[in-house]
């Protein structure tokens, strides 16, 4: 169980009626149950997790100087399952982790927005890595990156929404030691 402040200040532009005020922080909470388990060869996690979050809005027409007010707008809530593993054996090591996350507004005075997505917070993503230890170098290690993320809204009232998006990583890495120093070079 944990809690945080969240806080956050209205731009300091003519259209806002409190231009540049700091607005009272709040508290947001997060509830975290879950499993590890660690071995030599195979490592992995699963959390279950509960976050609710304060949110502020903008409220007025907010086109022309003094037609908008930040202010308090409920909060989003976070709610998901996260997975993780990591399997070692000789040269290899492959890890993957999986996020699956259901957000939703509540208690929004803005009318139409309780229970929709909150902005810029993906439903899904996945993540994985290959890594290569070259034998024939010691320190060279060859490394492989997927990652996915599924679609987020960009307007409050969910009517657009970027897609989801996938990319694809390869890297180098190489660790020596140098006048007593660890450098890892990537």
């Amino acid at each position: 169980y944990g809690q945080g402040i969240e806080s956050t200040a209205t731009p300091n532009r003519s259209r806002f009626t409190n231009a540049g005020q700091v607005l009272p922080a709040l508290r947001s909470r997060q509830v975290e149950a879950g499993l590890k388990h660690d071995t030599a060869a195979l490592a992995w996690s699963l959390a279950a997790f509960d976050i609710r979050r304060p949110e502020w809005a903008d409220f007025g027409a907010c086109d022309v100087a003094l037609s908008c007010t930040r202010r308090i707008d409920g909060a989003s809530r976070h709610r998901g399952l996260e997975a993780d593993a990591e399997w070692r054996t000789g040269p290899w090591a492959l890890r993957g982790s999986l996020l699956l996350l259901r957000a939703r507004r509540e208690d929004s005075q803005q009318a139409g927005l309780d229970g929709l997505r909150p902005t810029n917070v993906p439903n899904a993503a996945f993540k994985a890595q290959a890594a290569y230890n070259v034998a024939s170098v010691p320190g060279l290690a060859l490394l492989g990156f997927l990652s996915r993320e599924g679609q987020r809204m960009v307007l409050p009232d969910n009517s657009v929404a970027t897609p989801g998006w996938t990319r694809w990583d390869v890297a180098a890495r190489y660790a020596t030691t140098w006048a007593q120093h660890r450098i890892v070079w990537r």
